[in-house]
């Protein structure tokens, strides 16, 4: 039976991450990083996302933007009503396949990498056996960076995420405005929203599944589940869940790239320093891990246009102080879903 030291499930963005920057901070651990797909099927996979990344979170990993298709400088939100607002917002639209191609050839020569598929983990005295497709692995801890239906969550663990979102995305074959990302809100998207991303020369867009109808100049059409509603990241002491295995996805922003590749560089951390409960105490101090946006996001997901539109009238000027405080004046759920709204411009992308 092969013995490595950490097995990481998932060679998506939270487990090349954690790879990377564990390789990088202990460089004598045994580290393996398997994904189930391979190739074409892996690129495709990766490519099911809106690839949209604050600025913000490139300065928090201490790690410049790399694979750029699109520099973002706005975001434009279309409310009921014919509320338009549009606020300045700093980041970009990766090519993430090929971001994630970057990561792995950083840690080429420093981690093993192989293609396999994790089919059952178990505890045995003090080790983790998993059970995989190339064969029994026996570690001392497991990271799960295996998405929204985690197969380690799974088997080591009894929470599920609240809610996991189906969306439908679309790349088709016409431009979008250069430097904005735009989304529209309405309760025809069932407390999500649509949205128009650029893509290089194109455009991405993308809404929850059953809340839209298919666009014209299709290029490629994808479905993805988005999972909200936070679980335990360290379900045990040698498990650790990254991203959107631990459902860290943002509820009122659907935002999760960031958060993925920040909680991979938290969970390395705590490893590298011996203490894999910081990794929970980063979580729970951590204002991605704010309740408010889960109650908001069940508040205001029962609102119809109308409801919206009085809502968003504080707002249209903007999201500025005038609009707080006029939502905060009229007290009642407003009053909270306003607050979080507010917050997760903040921790959203």
């Amino acid at each position: 039976m092969r013995s490595v030291n950490i097995l990481v499930v998932g060679a998506g963005l939270s487990g090349s991450m954690f790879a990377r920057e564990l390789s990088r901070l202990d460089p004598n651990l045994d580290i393996l990083l398997v994904d189930r797909l391979a190739d074409g099927r892996f690129d495709r996979y990766h490519r099911i996302c809106g690839e949209a990344v604050s600025d913000r979170a490139f300065k928090e990993l201490s790690m410049e933007p790399r694979n750029v298709r699109n520099r973002i400088v706005r975001a434009r939100e279309k409310w009921p009503g014919d509320i338009v607002i549009e606020e300045k917002a700093e980041g970009y639209i990766l090519d993430r396949p090929a971001f994630l191609h970057s990561l792995h050839d950083d840690i080429d020569g420093k981690v093993d990498f192989e293609q396999s598929s994790l089919h059952s983990l178990r505890k045995e005295g003090a080790a983790i056996i998993a059970d995989t497709s190339s064969g029994a692995i026996r570690c001392s801890k497991v990271i799960g960076a295996d998405g929204a239906f985690s197969t380690v969550r799974k088997h080591l663990s009894s929470q599920r995420p609240r809610r996991t979102i189906a969306v439908k995305q679309f790349v088709v074959d016409e431009p979008s405005e250069e430097g904005v990302i735009e989304f529209t809100y309405g309760q025809r998207y069932d407390g999500g929203y649509s949205w128009r991303f650029p893509c290089g020369g194109m455009s991405n867009l993308g809404f929850p599944r059953g809340c839209g109808d298919t666009p014209a100049n299709v290029v490629e059409e994808n479905a993805r589940y988005i999972p909200i509603g936070h679980v335990d990241p360290l379900p045990m002491s040698d498990v650790l869940l990254l991203g959107d295995a631990a459902a860290m996805v943002n509820p009122l922003s659907f935002g999760g790239i960031r958060v993925a590749m920040l909680s991979a560089q938290k969970a390395a951390q705590a490893i590298a320093d011996g203490d894999t409960s910081l990794y929970r105490r980063w979580w729970n101090g951590s204002g991605f891990n704010n309740g408010s946006f889960w109650d908001a996001y069940m508040v205001s997901k029962g609102w119809d246009d109308q409801r919206m539109t009085r809502f968003m009238e504080d707002f249209r000027g903007g999201y500025g102080i005038s609009g707080l405080a006029k939502a905060m004046l009229r007290g009642g759920e407003g009053r909270m879903v306003a607050k979080a709204f507010m917050q997760s411009f903040r921790y959203g992308w």
